[in-house]
Order: structure tokens, then sequence, then C-alpha cells
């Protein structure tokens, strides 16, 4: 029920925002009367969501981070909360800007006003930018999460400087603001990085469950970083 609440959720979100983004693409297309840029032509920071299809009818729940100066990550969770992402391919020569392919998936998204419309196997997807994300804040302590077989734990202050420590490793990483995305927190990895962790896009949000347990949770294409690291009591 849990799944299915956050996904009936997500769908009335999605309406409204729908409704709202209306009356903005009505007053964007009266700019272009007036000489206004077309804004399609830039990539558009933001997140966007929608609940689409899988192969065999299930609900799937989609969102895009467009972030200023990096290619979009893509990330897709099953009516089970399975967590997928994918990183975009650099546009090829020729090939518009806004438009972006996810080879492992053969999804192709194309920045639009307010909005990513995506083609996948299943059908055209419009994902629509998400103007209710707030960052919750992080909560200093230490989480722990399983990485290739070994416990890892995250030890996190308030000022956003982290430590990520295996049985024979610790790297320094630090959360901070996406510079275009004031939603969005970007993990980034010292370079002294003896664990090895990814240095590619790693997002980070904290999440709360029944008011108690509290969990950091990443988005990023490596597979094998663990998605949800729990925060150890005390």
């Amino acid at each position: 029920m849990k799944n299915y609440s956050r996904l009936l959720c997500l769908m009335l979100g999605l309406v409204l925002a729908g409704c709202n983004g209306s009356d903005k693409e009505n007053s964007a297309d009266n700019g272009k009367e007036s000489g206004a840029t077309d804004a399609g032509q830039a990539a558009l920071s933001g997140v966007y969501r929608a609940v689409a299809q899988d192969v065999d009818g299930n609900p799937v729940e989609v969102q895009l981070i467009a972030e200023s100066g990096r290619l979009p990550l893509l990330t897709l969770w099953d009516d089970r909360e399975h967590q997928s992402s994918f990183l975009a391919q650099k546009p090829a020569a020729g090939q518009k800007q806004t438009t972006y392919y996810f080879a492992e998936i053969h999804y192709q998204c194309q920045a639009q006003q307010n909005a990513f419309v995506c083609d996948t196997p299943e059908g055209a997807t419009r994902l629509v930018a998400d103007s209710t994300a707030q960052h919750a804040g992080f909560v200093a302590g230490q989480y722990q999460a399983i990485w290739d077989g070994q416990l890892y734990t995250l030890s996190l202050d308030e000022q956003g400087n982290a430590s990520i420590a295996g049985l024979h490793c610790e790297s320094g990483v630090r959360f901070a603001a996406s510079a275009s995305l004031e939603t969005i927190r970007v993990m980034t990895v010292d370079a002294n990085n003896a664990c090895h962790l990814p240095f590619s896009q790693v997002y980070a949000e904290t999440v709360v469950d029944n008011d108690t347990l509290f969990s950091l949770n990443f988005q990023t294409e490596v597979a094998d970083f663990p998605q949800v690291w729990v925060k150890v009591a005390g």
C-alpha cells in the first residue's frame, strides 16, 4: 500500500503541476510572439517527474534531474521501489542539444517548455517540472551500508562535510547544493579517494520514515554503489 500511495500522490501532484504548466506555456507562447527566445533551445535545469508503465503494464515512477553543465540523470522506481539510474549520452553531432538518449533503457528525452518528453519502448511519457521539490536538510550523524560485501560508515556533520570509511580505507566527501538547483544536493569526492568512490554524478537526499528512521538516498549511474545508507541510532 505504501508504494501505491506514493504513486497516487505523485500522479495527483503531476496533474496539478500540469495545470500550472499550461498557464506558463501560454505565457511563453505570448512571449515568443513578442520576440522572446525559444526556451526549448537551452537545457532546462530542474527536477522532472512522471508515472509511466513498464512492459507488463505496472506503474513506474520516472525522475529526470537536469542540472546546468551536466548530463541529465534519469531514475526509475518500480512498484516495489527498486531503483535504477542512468546517465544520458552526449548529443551526437548535428543532434539537438536538448535531446538526450539513455541507451540502456532505450529512452530518448527532449526538453520542452517546463517539461521533458521521453520516447520509450512503451510509448511517449511527459515529465513535468516538480515545483514542490524541497530539500529537507541533512541530519548529522553516522550512516551505514553494505558495499561490495563490506560494511561502510558515512560520518556527516551539519555543514555537509563527511567521510566514508571501510575496513581498510577512508575517503573524504562533501555534500553541497547544486549550483543551478537549490533542492538538489551533490556529493563530491576528495582527491585522496582511498575507497575508490565514484567520481561521477551522485545526488543525495534525506529520507525520513515515521519521524524516526533517517536514511541518505543516493542517485548515481554507478550501479553497485549503495543507494540507501541508514542512520545509526545514537
